[in-house]
């Protein structure tokens, strides 16, 4: 039955004075010689009993002063070891001066004093650790749930450890770890029974069903080495936070893709970022999608004077804005709803936030279905995107940044072809007082159009995982790091420039299956099958980040690009966007595939259906 708090509170006082009066009396037992309290002819019994409501008065006080009546003994660390210490100190002090100025000498003998305190350390300190132990023991005799292994022997993993022992809720049976000064060796009684290469064998030696890797600057290849290594066991990933603060086995995550893809933290030029966004007015479109809504979060970090996002989906919009009441209240930021390929809305929008700064997210992402319809896609990427920027331009808006892709890149699909043309929209529009920047990226985990979230659902529901091709591979990127490095590069623009995100090495989308149902807590191909559907119209193996015809140079960052192709002809450009544009307009989805292949000449497309027509 749990005590309730006022009554645990009494009962912790009264202990506190009984201990307190025992350890007084032990005292002077200790320094007499004698459980009666008598040395030679005089009687220190009568001394005891004057003096002992003094020391209760100054003890109770002090360790209420430093609130140890209020802790919870099971939770017993250092730290309130540390505070009784004091209280002891600072209560033996009053009642040494106290006793003195009444008494003088003849009370308590100057080792009394001494004495006392010591043993007041030992029984005030060691009931706490007595009820934590019997706790703990307690726990460990109940204990079940999940046999668990650490990966990572050093502090982080003592404290995982020690926490799972406290809640007896799921049990540590070994650690692993490369460092070979601890192989063998024993914390709290978990040895550490290998490297991080071994964990596949430690999990099936131990029956362990989990596996927290307490690592905190864990890197990518420290979890793809513990997840490869553990492949084939069917052990769940959990890791502890990168953030600071206490372990708690609630505050572990379940590893999950973007911990496998965790790079070096970029190291971003905020000052640079900050003069091009602090005291501006910022317009994002799209900008509640998924890099839309974190490009706003990001913007808003640095103190726009003002923020408006430009959205068509009203609900996602109405998401996001609650979500910015709560993570950035007094925020200057406020909601438009607009489709961005509508002129009247585009004009209207741009009148009422004249904004310094345009951030062009919105665009239609899926290859698929760009690849049926042409006309949508013109509309919603190329048309949408000169639109914004003869707007822009219209009322003084200082610098353009248009979100664009690697599937721009060699293009294949509708999508990339048109995310293409959006860039020449840049080059071909007369020349105005914005800075016209593109930044390209491949695939951001989470997105909603990302494979990633398609996995998972299709992990839930027990399989099968589909992968178009076994050797077909993707770049990814997490939608934070991507953000902030697309105004990284923005900010270092100062002209018409295209740049390209350093985006690590392609990952192989099906070794992204295994990955994901692994860390799932399954067993690819026996608990979930992996299901090769061939290539999808406008789809290819491989992604790229720049053209052949392009120069690519690193300018400040070592993350970002600069991607530098020779300059096309501005006039003959607007010409055919013209006639793309009206094509695309009138739905004659035939005309517009072919002037979109005009536009971009290297636009090879893989769908069979398309390259009839423009073969025809």
């Amino acid at each position: 039955m749990r005590v309730p708090s006022p009554v645990r509170r009494v009962l912790v006082i009264i202990v506190h004075a009984m201990l307190s009066s025992l350890a007084y009396y032990l005292a002077f037992v200790l320094r007499l010689d004698d459980w009666h309290l008598h040395q030679g002819p005089a009687d220190y019994a009568d001394n005891f009993l004057r003096t002992l409501p003094l020391l209760l008065v100054a003890r109770l006080a002090a360790l209420q002063l430093f609130g140890l009546n209020r802790g919870l003994w099971r939770y017993a660390g250092l730290s309130d070891l540390v505070r009784l210490a004091l209280a002891i100190l600072a209560s033996g002090s009053v009642f040494f001066a106290a006793s003195t100025a009444l008494a003088g000498w003849k009370y308590v003998p100057h080792s009394v004093h001494v004495i006392d305190a010591t043993l007041a350390m030992l029984l005030l300190g060691g009931v706490r650790f007595v009820k934590r132990l019997v706790g703990e023991h307690r726990r460990t005799g109940e204990i079940g749930g999940m046999r668990s292994v650490i990966v990572g022997a050093g502090d982080a993993g003592e404290a995982v450890l020690r926490e799972m022992q406290r809640t007896g809720r799921e049990t540590p049976v070994a650690f692993v770890d490369d460092d070979p000064h601890l192989a063998g060796r024993s914390i709290h009684g978990v040895r550490v029974m290998g490297t991080v290469s071994q964990l596949g064998a430690v999990v099936a030696e131990t029956g362990a069903g989990e596996v927290v890797v307490a690592v905190p600057a864990r890197t990518a290849e420290v979890v793809e080495r513990a997840v490869a290594a553990a492949d084939g066991t069917g052990a769940r990933f959990r890791v502890i936070p990168e953030v600071g603060g206490a372990v708690r086995l609630t505050t572990l995550k379940h590893l999950d893709l973007a911990d496998l893809l965790a790079r070096p933290v970029a190291h971003l030029d905020e000052a640079r970022i900050r003069r091009d966004i602090a005291g501006r007015r910022v317009l994002v479109t799209g900008g509640a999608g998924s890099i839309g809504s974190e490009l706003v979060r990001q913007c808003l970090s640095y103190a726009p004077a003002h923020l408006t996002v430009l959205e068509r989906d009203e609900n996602a919009l109405h998401l996001l804005l609650d979500t910015l009441s709560e993570t950035h209240p007094g925020a200057p930021v406020v909601g438009e709803i607009a489709d961005v390929a509508n002129a009247r809305d585009v004009r209207r929008a741009m009148e009422t936030a004249r904004p310094d700064f345009v951030v062009h997210a919105a665009a239609y992402k899926h290859v698929v279905f760009m690849e049926s319809n042409p006309c949508a896609a013109v509309l919603n990427n190329v048309s949408a995107t000169r639109l914004l920027l003869r707007e822009a331009d219209r009322v003084g808006a200082r610098k353009f940044l248009l979100i664009s892709s690697d599937k721009a890149v060699k293009p294949s699909s509708v999508m990339g072809a048109t995310k293409r043309a959006a860039e020449k929209v840049l080059q071909a529009a007369p020349k105005g007082p914005a800075v016209r920047v593109a930044v390209r990226f491949g695939n951001v985990v989470g997105s909603s159009g990302s494979v990633v979230p398609l996995f998972v659902r299709q992990i839930e529901r027990g399989g099968p995982v589909t992968v178009t091709h076994k050797d077909a591979t993707r770049f990814f990127m997490t939608i934070p790091e991507a953000s902030s490095l697309v105004l990284q590069a923005s900010a270092m623009a100062d002209g018409l420039e295209v740049f390209h995100l350093d985006m690590g090495r392609p990952m192989k989308i099906h070794e992204l299956a295994v990955r994901m149902i692994s860390l799932a807590g399954f067993v690819p191909g026996r608990d979930i099958e992996i299901r090769e559907i061939g290539l999808r119209p406008g789809e290819k193996l491989e992604e790229e980040l720049r053209s052949d015809d392009e120069a690519v140079t690193t300018p400040d960052h070592p993350q970002v690009r600069r991607a530098t192709a020779p300059p096309g002809d501005p006039d003959a450009l607007a010409r055919l966007l013209d006639e793309l544009i009206a094509a695309a307009e009138r739905g004659e989805a035939d005309a517009t595939l072919r002037l979109l292949a005009r536009l971009v000449p290297e636009y090879q497309p893989t769908n069979a259906s398309i390259r009839a027509i423009l073969g025809s």
